[in-house]
């Protein structure tokens, strides 16, 4: 039996907000689990000034 591990992180910045905390690292665990699986995927985040 195989076993593997997919990971999603995020540094968390101030301001981000813990929705798009989440959703970052979350989103960061599905794309490691389509390219394959068994990796691990750290979100590139910015926080935007409003314009």
């Amino acid at each position: 039996m195989n076993v593997t591990i997919s990971v999603g992180m995020c540094s968390y910045e101030v301001g981000l907000g813990k929705e798009n905390f989440f959703k970052a690292a979350d989103d960061s665990l599905y794309q490691a689990k389509r390219n394959g699986k068994n990796q691990t995927i750290i979100a590139e985040t910015s926080k935007k000034e409003p314009v």
